[in-house]
C-alpha cells in the first residue's frame, strides 16, 4: 500500500482542531485504504471533488454506496457539516481541492477520564449495547430491555426499558467509586410512563446496609432527585431535589449530575442547575455493580424506569460543566475520541 499521508497527519491544537491547506493545490491518493478518524470538511469559493473507485461511504445512519465504477462529488462554495467514515476497496482514490480546510469533529479533552459512554445504537430489538469508552465495559441486559429505533436523541436508536423488570448491569468496578473526587454523570431520558414505582434511571449499591447512589424522580413524581450514601452505606442521608422542572412522558430531557474540585455538588436538567448541595460529602461506594433502569437489585421491581436512555456518560475526575449558571446542552452525540 502506498499513501501520500504524512502532511495530513497531525495532532490537533487545543482550539479549533483544524489543520488547513495554505492556497494551491492538495491531494491524498493511495491504495486499498481506509480513513478511520471522522472529519469536518469545508470548501472555501472555487471548486472541490471527490472522486475514487469501488468506494464505500458511510455516513453511520445513512450509509452511501457507490457501486464498482467510478463516482464524484462535485460543486461550489460546499461546506460538508456531517462526519464521514470513508473506506475505499482495492482501486485507486483521491481527493482533491484547492484552499481546503480539514477540521477534526469534536475530539473531547477529557476522553482519557471517560469511564463510560453508551450510545445504545444498533438493529431494533437487539439486547447488546457497547460501551465507547476506553474501558470497554460489559452491558448485560435484562427481561426485555433492548434497543429500540422508534425513538432516539442521536443516532436512531436508544434504550428501551418497559418498566416491568427491565434494566442493564454493569460490573463492579473502581470507576464507580468517586469519593470526594469529581465527576460527571450524564445522559438524555424520555419517560414513557411515570408512576412511584417506574421512576428510577440509574444507580450503584446493595441492600440496606451498603447503599450507594442513585437518580430518579421522586415519588409523588414532581421533581427530579439525586441521593447518596455518606455514612458506610446505612442509609442515602444525603439528597438534593431539583425546582422549577415537572419530569413529564414524552419529551427528551438532558440529566445531569456532578460534583467539583470545591466539593459542590450540582443537579442540571436541560442545562440549568435545579439544585446543588454545597460542601457535599463523599459519595459512598459499595462493590456492587451500575444499575442503569433501576438503581439497587433489591428495588429491581419497585422502581425500574418506563421509558428511553440516550447517551449516558460518565467523567470520573472532570466535572465538565461546574457552573451555577449552567451550560448548553450538547446537541450531537458525544465523541468516542
Amino acid at each position: 500500500m502506498s499513501m501520500i499521508i504524512n502532511p495530513f497527519m497531525f495532532a490537533p491544537p487545543a482550539a479549533g482542531n483544524t489543520l488547513t491547506a495554505e492556497l494551491g493545490a492538495f491531494a491524498l491518493t493511495g491504495n486499498p485504504v481506509a480513513f478511520k478518524r471522522s472529519l469536518r470538511m469545508s470548501a472555501a469559493p472555487g471548486a472541490f471533488g471527490i472522486t475514487g473507485k469501488d468506494a464505500n461511504l458511510n455516513t453511520g445512519n445513512a450509509p452511501l454506496v457507490a457501486a464498482t465504477g467510478t463516482f464524484a462529488f462535485t460543486g461550489n462554495d460546499v461546506s460538508f457539516k456531517r462526519s464521514l467514515r470513508m473506506s475505499a476497496a482495492a482501486g485507486v482514490f483521491s481527493l482533491t481541492g484547492n484552499a481546503a480546510t480539514l477540521t477534526s469533529s469534536g475530539s473531547d479533552p477529557n476522553f482519557s477520564s471517560v469511564v463510560l459512554l453508551c450510545g445504545f445504537n444498533g438493529v431494533d430489538g437487539a439486547t447488546t449495547a457497547t460501551d465507547d469508552s476506553n474501558s470497554a465495559k460489559t452491558l448485560t441486559f435484562f427481561a426485555n430491555a433492548q434497543i429500540d429505533t422508534a425513538q432516539s436523541k442521536f443516532g436512531g436508536a436508544s434504550l428501551l426499558l418497559d418498566g416491568n423488570g427491565d434494566y442493564l448491569e454493569v460490573a463492579s468496578s473502581a470507576d464507580w467509586s468517586f469519593g470526594s473526587s469529581p465527576v460527571t454523570i450524564e445522559f438524555f431520558v424520555r419517560f414513557n410512563a411515570l408512576s412511584s414505582s417506574q421512576r428510577m434511571m440509574i444507580g450503584n449499591g446493595g441492600a440496606s446496609g451498603n447503599l450507594g447512589w442513585g437518580a430518579g424522580v421522586t415519588s409523588d413524581l414532581a421533581a427530579f432527585q439525586f441521593f447518596y450514601s455518606s455514612n458506610s452505606g446505612t442509609s442515602y442521608n444525603n439528597t438534593v431535589t431539583t425546582s422549577g422542572v415537572t419530569p413529564a412522558t414524552g419529551q427528551w430531557y438532558h440529566f445531569c449530575v456532578e460534583v467539583d474540585g470545591s466539593n459542590k455538588l450540582r443537579v442540571y436538567v436541560d442545562g440549568v442547575m435545579r439544585g446543588s448541595l454545597t460542601s457535599a460529602p463523599a459519595i459512598n461506594y459499595e462493590t456492587t455493580s451500575l444499575y442503569i433502569g433501576s438503581y439497587i437489585p433489591a428495588n429491581i421491581t419497585a422502581s425500574e424506569m418506563n421509558g428511553w436512555i440516550d447517551e449516558l456518560r460518565i467523567t470520573k475526575g472532570v466535572a465538565r460543566y461546574a457552573s451555577d449558571s449552567g451550560f448548553t446542552v450538547p446537541t450531537a452525540a458525544f465523541p468516542r475520541s
